[in-house]
């Protein structure tokens, strides 16, 4: 189990209002985003939920991405054919991937190990009308559907995928000396090969609630 070292931000380091739905949370620049404070006390308070037994700490009411056009932050009109859908290519790998598979049909010995934005434009272009309207109509119900279990760990999801990534993502960037005087140590595997990361309490609830207050922090923690 190691404990992760970070780069340091400041004490006022938040997301947007809990009061305004966590399910609207998640973007990378939401997660970075700067929450004002008047004193001591927050203008908007986050509630993480903390396991009783592990200390795990998740983000409470958090709404689970249900499909990709949320994780990855798209919206369908983004899905014709043109510049601004191969600035799409250029961000998410998964989907260079599924054109890949669904324009050339591949056999086991073809797969590649990556599929460049370039090369994937090419074969959109070679395509007949009717290939690319169909291919359009696959996509747009591909994005329609939850990521893959293989996929949820993509650096290219925008969102985080859950209450539990929220959270690590959140902590796993966040000021060292905060998190020390908070008691909460980052999990990165608890063993070699372990798929397990997560920001857990070694204290006090109460304890890391007070510190919390005191320092402007837009926290609380309970329980789960």
């Amino acid at each position: 189990m190691s404990k992760k070292t970070v780069p340091q931000t400041t004490e006022n380091q938040a997301t947007q209002s809990q009061s305004s739905g966590a399910g609207d949370l998640g973007t990378e620049a939401q997660i970075n985003a700067t929450t004002k404070t008047d004193g001591a006390h927050p203008a908007e308070l986050m509630i993480f939920d903390v396991m009783p037994d592990s200390g795990e700490i998740v983000l409470s009411d958090y709404e689970p991405n249900t499909d990709r056009y949320t994780a990855y932050d798209v919206s369908p009109d983004e899905l014709q054919f043109g510049e601004g859908f191969y600035d799409l290519l250029d961000r998410i790998e998964e989907l260079r991937s599924e054109i890949y598979w669904r324009a050339v049909e591949p056999d086991g010995d073809d797969e590649l190990e990556d599929y460049e934005t370039g090369m994937i434009a090419e074969l959109i272009d070679a395509l007949p009308d009717q290939k690319r309207t169909e291919l359009s109509r696959q996509l747009q119900r591909w994005f329609e559907c939850e990521p893959d279990f293989e996929e949820r760990d993509s650096n290219d999801i925008v969102r985080p995928m859950d209450g539990r990534q929220f959270a690590f993502e959140l902590f796993w960037n966040y000021d060292p000396e905060i998190l020390d005087a908070l008691q909460i140590s980052v999990v990165e595997g608890e063993h070699p090969g372990s798929s397990y990361y997560a920001p857990e309490m070694e204290g006090p609830v109460d304890e890391a609630n007070r510190i919390a207050e005191e320092r402007g922090l837009p926290w609380r923690f309970r329980l789960g």
